[in-house]
């Protein structure tokens, strides 16, 4: 029952971690001045479509791929469960990388 739980308080601390990771990677461009939202040639709109809508709909898909974390055995369970964190993560950053 204790390991159970702790499986299922794992899988919803990887999703949140997933799910916030474009707000942290927002944060940090802005706090390090990569990218200056207040530049007359940003299109905000565009910016908040290909980071946070773009990065929604990749991380749903990989919440989906972690849920296979409680059916997997082995090094492919933890690879399964990561998901939400590595695949929105490297998704998002590519994503910035046009506004830099």
């Amino acid at each position: 029952m204790k390991k159970t739980l702790i499986n299922v308080a794992l899988f919803f601390l990887i999703n949140a971690l997933g799910f916030s990771m474009s707000t942290a990677i927002v944060l940090f461009v802005t706090t390090f001045s990569f990218v200056d939202l207040t530049a007359a040639e940003l299109n905000v709109e565009q910016f908040k479509y290909d980071i946070f809508y773009k990065h929604s709909v990749t991380w749903m898909v990989c919440a989906l791929f972690s849920f296979s974390f409680f059916f997997l055995k082995g090094m492919w369970r933890y690879i399964m469960l990561l998901a939400p964190i590595v695949v929105p993560f490297i998704y998002t950053t590519m994503n910035m990388m046009k506004y830099l």
